[in-house]
């Protein structure tokens, strides 16, 4: 057709070969280039969704934290599904399978999040025209219920911190730890507004704040309590010169930018702070933890 062979199968399973020619045919007499629907690998899909997401990584507009998250899923979905595995083949069952196995690791809270993830993918192939019809996923693959959330919140406990615990928090801090505890319970910011926070945001003499949320840009002004402006006076008088307008410069040089999910260095300083003051536990750490427990701090 058009000058050019295409094949659509072997004889030994003649009706996947029409079901692939019924798949691309418009687009080769209409002389367009052949939609991958029928042919399209999990491997291919998931090359695809991940490049998708690194153009919005190189735009700003996706955090590269958010990418690594999107990757760590995949490799989930490349194992349980199959590399080779044709899309137009998967089945309800098999994404039953996929939960089982992200459950089996995951609590409900993340669970949410690989389920959220994985349905993206699909929908992502469904809306780019990868694929000639949406997936079924089948009536299980599916969130935890609220309920379950509810208990697991439960069984958890309150990721709080009290009063004498912070306290003891802003005592055993260095300077800078310390500057961002502050801006934690004055604040509310995470360690991603602390690592990202500018000079220019910062007005002392004033007393105020202003620094909108790096991950939405949504606006923010905050009063400064006068152990916060002292805090950071003593962060500024000791910071070196850096070609970076960022109020936090490690003792190397660097900003406090995380390297990795797993690697954030606002998190390790609060967990090395913790453990030397006998309070650290498992799941409460800087943030959002830190920034909960305000009421009775000062």
């Amino acid at each position: 057709m058009n000058g050019k062979f295409h094949y659509f199968g072997t004889w030994i399973d003649p009706q996947a070969a029409l079901d692939r020619w019924l798949d691309q045919k418009d687009d080769i007499l209409a002389g367009r280039e052949v939609r991958q629907g029928a042919g399209l690998k999990v491997r291919d899909l998931v090359n695809a969704f991940l490049n998708s997401k690194t153009r919005l990584v190189e735009s700003e507009e996706l955090a590269k934290r958010t990418w690594e998250s999107y990757d760590r899923r995949m490799g989930t979905v490349l194992e349980s599904l199959g590399k080779g595995r044709h899309v137009e083949t998967l089945r309800p069952i098999d994404f039953e399978k996929l939960r089982a196995i992200f459950a089996k690791d995951h609590g409900p809270v993340t669970l949410t999040g690989d389920i959220t993830i994985v349905r993206s993918l699909f929908k992502y192939a469904y809306e780019s025209d990868l694929i000639a019809k949406p997936i079924k996923f089948g009536p299980n693959f599916k969130p935890p219920s609220r309920a379950t959330l509810r208990k697991n919140r439960q069984e958890r406990g309150k990721k709080l911190f009290d009063a004498p615990q912070i306290r003891a928090m802003i005592a055993g801090a260095g300077s800078q730890l310390r500057a961002m505890i502050y801006l934690g319970i004055n604040c509310g910011f995470g360690n991603n507004d602390c690592c990202k926070l500018p000079l220019a945001a910062v007005q002392l003499d004033k007393g105020w704040l202003e620094f909108g949320r790096p991950k939405t840009g949504i606006e923010r002004r905050c009063p400064l309590w006068p152990e916060t402006v002292e805090a950071l006076r003593a962060v500024l008088a000791k910071r070196p010169e850096h070609e970076t307008d960022r109020v936090f410069i490690t003792k190397y040089g660097n900003t406090w930018e995380p390297k990795s999910t797993t690697d954030n260095p606002i998190s390790n300083e609060a967990s090395k702070l913790l453990k030397t003051l006998k309070i650290h536990r498992k799941g409460l750490g800087f943030y959002p933890q830190a920034t909960k427990g305000i009421e009775g701090t000062r």
